[in-house]
């Protein structure tokens, strides 16, 4: 399966109260992954790009967030004027659609002028659409995503012919019995009956 990425350019503006002059944190792109065909329950880095515009040094934390939920934090520390930092994160890869976006906090700068403050997350904006990732599932943790994987239960019975016999391609033992699909078959079994011939007594005993 291919994946979908959408990735697009960022801008977090720092927008002091008093004045409202925008300060310009330019992150070269929301988030990179650095594997794209990975799948469901994979390790992967999570990438952004932070230049400093505006500072003689800025500090702080880039956090990382999927559908609004924080997943991880990458810290900054003293980037020069007009230097750049890539950050990033590990995380373990849920199956379906990721929706990623990344937002400067605690952020501690010192001007030109060697005055050191504090910017306030109220002052920190990110107004860019997040990053979309597709994560395909993998039902059997072989690495390889379901929409690609000729047998998702790994128990031997390509998923076509599951559909045909009318077992469960996400389970390698359909009925439940202790023995695998592919058992029942090899011992001429009903894998969609635990008991295939009903004496009473479960197939794998």
């Amino acid at each position: 399966m291919k994946k979908i990425i959408l990735t697009a350019f960022v801008l977090f503006c720092l927008v002091p109260v008093s004045t409202l002059a925008a300060f310009d944190f330019v992150v070269d792109k929301v988030v990179t992954i650095s594997n794209p065909n990975a799948v469901e329950g994979q390790t992967v880095k999570l990438y952004t790009v932070v230049v400093n515009n505006e500072f003689t040094t800025l500090s702080g934390k880039v956090n990382f967030y999927n559908g609004g939920q924080l997943i991880g934090t990458a810290e900054i520390k003293k980037l020069g004027l007009e230097d750049a930092e890539q950050v990033f994160i590990s995380y373990i890869l849920p199956a379906g659609s990721l929706s990623i976006t990344t937002q400067l906090a605690a952020v501690s700068v010192v001007a030109k002028n060697g005055e050191t403050r504090s910017i306030t997350e109220a002052e920190v904006k990110n107004t860019n659409p997040p990053a979309v990732f597709e994560i395909d599932a993998d039902n059997d943790k072989d690495g390889i995503g379901n929409k690609t994987d000729p047998d998702d239960d790994n128990d031997g019975i390509n998923d076509v012919k599951e559909g045909e016999m009318g077992t469960d391609p996400l389970k390698a033992d359909s009925d439940g019995d202790g023995l695998s699909d592919q058992e029942e078959i090899d011992k001429k079994t009903d894998p969609k009956k635990a008991d295939s011939d009903g004496d009473g007594i479960n197939d794998k005993n």
